[in-house]
């Protein structure tokens, strides 16, 4: 049976309710860390011992990868929640397959969370230098109203 390497529990991206709207911008967004992922290689690449695989992530600052939107519906009904994305990166570092791995309980903030993450940028799994495709990796995006 292969091998399979697990990391830590993923720390999810916060999405606060921010007002006004251009909190959102200010710089300290910006430097907090980075988040944690937990990524899963397809299991016939991690068979062999000389196969190291650098699982694909999307935690490098200059991916730019945007932070959901908190739907305004949501906000005045007082939704929050967590929701994890498995998504299914290609080797050019870009979503094959986004689906939900663990809803939030509420479908606005789950679509919110897929309609951003479709479009985000994320480095490739890679096998040495060799860019993978079909790779996994889960996304923990959690939407919290702020006082």
């Amino acid at each position: 049976m292969p091998h399979t390497d697990h990391a830590p529990a993923p720390a999810p991206i916060t999405v606060e309710r921010a007002e006004p709207a251009f909190v959102a911008l200010a710089p300290q967004i910006e430097s907090e860390p980075a988040p944690t992922v937990v990524a899963k290689a397809p299991a016939a690449a991690t068979a062999g011992a000389g196969d190291a695989i650098e699982p694909p992530h999307f935690n490098v600052a200059y991916l730019n990868n945007p932070r959901p939107a908190y739907p305004p519906v949501a906000r005045r009904l007082g939704l929050e929640g967590v929701v994890v994305l498995r998504v299914q990166v290609s080797a050019k570092g870009t979503p094959e397959q986004v689906v939900i791995a663990q809803t939030s309980g509420a479908s606005l903030l789950d679509d919110a969370a897929l309609k951003a993450v479709q479009g985000w940028t994320f480095v490739p799994a890679r096998r040495g230098e060799t860019p993978i495709a079909h790779a996994v990796v889960d996304v923990p995006i959690r939407f919290r109203l702020q006082d």
